[in-house]
């Protein structure tokens, strides 16, 4: 064997498609051979070392008419780097598409994002056929999603029958009445779930206490009334709903969060159609309601035992308007707050064409299809058309077969003015429907240039020489090629959060050593290493505090942790690299952000790191 490299400069694609050839003749024989090979893996990924930020808007256009939004390019980033993203969508189920691909890259693994992914699609799939629309793209992504989801989820229920939020985590009543909404629902929609799955599901929500997963601090009490509303509606869907609990509610209903108040209404509809009592708190949700000139939203309680509430059971004001557009599109759907809640959930949209979170986007998209159902916002009849400083860049027309196709465009940096703002018109004709848009100002930064941001929380990101005296950090920005580095982040948390998630991608060149390998912990006789109880290179893995994180998960180029919750403060997360490859590599920031609040987030600087021959 022998080693051979090439060097080369990566121009600006998305991958490369290498195959490397080799040609040898033999001396004593003269014969000629030769052979060639892909890499097994496929094309290469080419990886950019830049940090991207998004600019976005997005509105509707009820009737003719046109709107200008002005696009302005930030001075402090490569021009080249830029581009201007727009989607016109001439009906609700268009632009829903978007965003149930946008389900489909979720960061974690968690059970509430699995069967986020999926959800959404089947609920979306069923008011298609309900319409007799086809929709082959749909049809396709629920088969993938569903059946993995399906068989990932059955695999995480514990032994006694509930789900946690990772995999082998304690069971959480909330979760898994989450999941046992999904799977009534699948079964509702004709899959084949087994009986003892849901049984066991019920049977676990009817015993578990609820107290006992949560602290003795302010918020625990309209905590466990919010979630107690969100687990009897799970339950009311397969006829277990308990009415002492659900009578209980009611009468304090003043004290439940808006999301939870519309669950009630759901599942006093359950025991009693027409029920007089779920008229009234309906009516009370519609009364509650924050209205604009355009749009109409409901905010989380105003009180802090409401606020952690909601931070407790995944939700924002986001989510808390979606539910209750779900309630109220099934209950009430001629009601002008049903637009005008549509058009809030749909300003809202992030650039990938989701909503913050993968339960926000799940229940969003929940809702949005009971509104189809409830109204048939599916007749839209009109032209639409966009252009970019008068030049025409997208048009289409409403209905027919295209009536679940946005029209989409991209227009690169360069064509771009930067000196001064363009100007994108978005217009449509007369005619029944709605068109929907959005657009996303796509730009970035050299890694290297980024500075740290703290919004909630903060994390900064040091290299460490290995083996440091008195194990304090002796930071290094180079080392040579085969050296081992530890990396250290300080996570400061300005408060208690909830669902926390870290992220910090490695330097090209390096890769993680995996600690939890017997192959990796190989001491100086080539015997592997005992595991300790506290190890002060990996503090939250084994040692002291280990409990506030799971487990941490490693790929290729980065390395994450979550946690459930975690008391105001200050951590240190390490994990160490070994250098493969010589070389000066700009090195991304270190991140952390709330899952389901993702605006509570901070990150560290950009910088450089070299691998020395």
């Amino acid at each position: 064997r022998v080693r051979v490299e090439w060097w080369g400069t990566a121009q600006d694609v998305e991958s490369v498609d290498l195959v490397f050839s080799v040609q040898g003749s033999a001396e004593s024989s003269g014969g000629q051979y030769q052979d060639a090979a892909r890499p097994p893996l496929g094309a290469l990924p080419v990886v950019r070392f830049i940090a991207p930020h998004t600019f976005r808007s997005s509105g509707t256009l009820d009737e003719g008419g046109e709107i200008t939004e002005l696009v302005s390019l930030p001075r402090s980033f490569v021009a080249q780097d830029s581009r201007l993203n727009v989607e016109l969508s001439p009906s609700l189920a268009a632009a829903m598409m978007t965003s149930l691909e946008a389900l489909e890259s979720h960061s974690f693994e968690s059970t509430e994002q699995i069967l986020s992914s999926f959800l959404p699609n089947l609920e979306t799939y069923r008011t298609m056929q309900q319409f007799g629309i086809q929709a082959e793209g749909l049809q396709t992504r629920l088969d993938q999603t569903l059946n993995q989801g399906l068989t990932r989820l059955r695999a995480r229920q514990n032994p006694d029958f509930g789900w946690g939020w990772w995999q082998d985590s304690e069971s959480d009543p909330y979760i898994t009445a989450y999941v046992l909404f999904g799977f009534t629902r699948a079964r509702e929609a004709g899959v084949d779930m087994p009986v003892e799955i849901i049984q066991g599901a019920v049977d676990y929500l009817k015993t578990a206490p609820l107290e006992s997963e949560l602290q003795k601090q302010p918020g625990d009490e309209i905590t466990r009334l919010d979630r107690q509303a969100f687990i009897e509606y799970a339950l009311s869907g397969v006829g277990e709903a308990s009415i002492d609990q659900v009578n209980q509610l009611y009468q304090n209903r003043a004290q439940l969060n808006p999301w939870a108040q519309a669950m009630l209404v759901l599942t006093l509809e359950s025991f009693t159609p027409g029920s007089q009592q779920a008229r009234e708190l309906l009516s009370e949700l519609e009364t509650s309601a924050v209205r604009s000139a355009s749009s109409t939203h409901w905010e989380i309680n105003d009180n802090p035992e409401s606020l952690l509430s909601a931070q407790r059971n995944l939700h924002t004001t986001l989510s808390n308007s979606a539910v209750v557009l779900y309630t109220l599109a099934q209950r009430d759907p001629v009601s002008p707050l049903v637009s005008d809640a549509v058009r809030y959930l749909m300003a809202h949209r992030s650039a990938e064409g989701g909503w913050p979170s993968t339960y926000n986007t799940s229940w969003t998209l929940m809702a949005l299809n009971e509104v189809i159902k409830g109204t048939g916002e599916l007749g839209g009849d009109f032209r639409f058309d966009a252009t970019l400083n008068n030049n025409p860049i997208a048009e289409g027309q409403a209905g027919g077969s295209e009536q679940l196709t946005p029209v989409t465009t991209q227009v690169p940096g360069q064509r771009l003015y930067s000196e001064y703002p363009n100007a994108l018109v978005i217009g449509r004709d007369a005619g029944q429907g709605r068109l929907y848009y959005s657009t996303a100002l796509q730009a970035s930064q050299p890694a290297d240039q980024v500075e740290p941001l703290a919004q909630g929380l903060s994390i900064e990101k040091s290299f460490c020489q290995q083996g440091s005296s008195n194990g304090e950090c002796q930071t290094v920005e180079s080392v040579q090629i085969g050296d081992r580095v530890e990396v250290h982040l300080t996570l400061t948390l300005a408060q208690d959060v909830y669902y926390l998630a870290v992220e910090d991608f490695i330097p090209a060149g390096s890769e993680i050593l995996d600690l939890s390998l017997l192959t990796s912990q190989q001491g100086e006789g080539g015997e592997p290493e005992a595991v300790t109880l506290y190890d002060p290179r990996r503090p939250y893995s084994e040692g002291w505090g280990w409990w506030w994180f799971n487990p941490s998960q490693i790929y290729d180029d980065h390395i994450a942790w979550t946690a459930n919750y975690l008391p105001g403060g200050t951590y240190q997360l390490t994990y160490t690299l070994s250098t493969l490859q010589a070389g000066e590599y700009r090195v991304l920031p270190a991140r952390a952000w709330q899952l389901y609040f993702p605006e509570v987030q901070g990150h560290s600087a950009g910088e450089l790191f070299t691998i020395k021959p």
